[in-house]
């Protein structure tokens, strides 16, 4: 199945209960994933495993209320023999799961075939035309940001949305403000939009989600001090913000607008207390990880269960 076959499933109201999306474009895999949402009228619920899923909906699972779950990343799943009958079992539920990589060799991938879509690298053009979609750069430079990002659809987007509360809270033209972030190294690389990634869905309280991506940050030489350092100083914004009582919140809090901005999303999130303790213990186990008294593949998953 391809993205045009899949647009028409949803434009058609004609939406499988069973897909599985392919790739490592989450942003654009995203997309499409709420626009299924929208159509079905279900909120999407992204769950750590299948076995979860079950789990959570037990009796509804075989023909009760209707439910539409997301899973990412569920290897052993890929093994077992339940993909056999999993079509059966999700009664009038919904289940997409997401894999990075896909052996097509593997039982899931003959038995599928028809059910899976393949995100792939957007060429650069494509992704041109996103970037001046959603911010209103030069050609040229909408190409040179697609190059800084390594050709990420998700970072592109970071980025434009940057550019743009920047270039609006300043005044300045949003080519201004591009070659700005470009010189001072302020544009992020496909790995740093990771960590950003990792940190948004902590903060969204989608810990499984997010330490996923921290696995696979980790498989790729990104180093968990690296990881909970971001976190540190977004959790620390996030409650400078949230108990700020004044109109003047960069004033007074002391950050800049950017991250003002950005910590704002993330209010109501965590209570007051729950940050302060998080903050701590986040100095703590980096302390301890530099003392070597916790081994760095703990961390985080100790970090999460502790926030959760």
């Amino acid at each position: 199945m391809n993205l045009i076959e899949l647009k028409g499933d949803i434009v058609k109201n004609n939406i499988k209960h069973f897909y599985i999306f392919v790739g490592e474009e989450i942003g654009i895999m995203n997309i499409y994933l709420a626009e299924m949402s929208n159509k079905l009228s279900l909120s999407l619920n992204r769950i750590d495993n299948v076995g979860g899923v079950y789990d959570q909906v037990g009796d509804d699972l075989f023909g009760g209320g209707e439910k539409f779950f997301v899973v990412r990343n569920d290897k052993d799943f890929a093994k077992s023999d339940s993909i056999e009958h999993i079509e059966e079992d999700l009664g009038k539920s919904y289940l997409v799961l997401l894999y990075d990589k896909l052996d097509a060799r593997s039982k899931m991938s003959k038995q599928f075939e028809d059910r899976i879509v393949k995100f792939e690298t957007l060429s650069q053009s494509v992704l041109v035309s996103y970037i001046t979609k959603n911010c209103p750069l030069s050609y040229d430079n909408a190409v040179e940001l697609s190059e800084c990002v390594g050709g990420s659809y998700d970072c592109a987007m970071l980025e434009c949305d940057k550019i743009n509360h920047y270039a609006n809270e300043s005044g300045k033209d949003v080519n201004y403000t591009f070659k700005l972030f470009r010189n001072e190294g302020m544009i992020m690389s496909k790995n740093q939009a990771g960590v950003f990634d990792f940190t948004h869905y902590v903060m969204g309280r989608q810990f499984g989600v997010a330490l996923h991506i921290a696995q696979e940050l980790m498989d790729n030489g990104v180093d968990a001090v690296t990881l909970l350092g971001t976190l540190y100083s977004s959790m620390k914004s996030t409650l400078l913000v949230q108990i700020c009582e004044s109109d003047d919140v960069s004033a007074v809090t002391g950050l800049d607008k950017g991250k003002a901005y950005y910590a704002g999303k993330y209010c109501g999130r965590y209570s007051d207390e729950k940050l302060v303790g998080g903050v701590k213990l986040i100095s703590q186990v980096v302390s301890d990880i530099k003392d070597g008294l916790i081994d760095m593949c703990y961390a985080i998953p100790y970090v999460l269960v502790s926030l959760y």
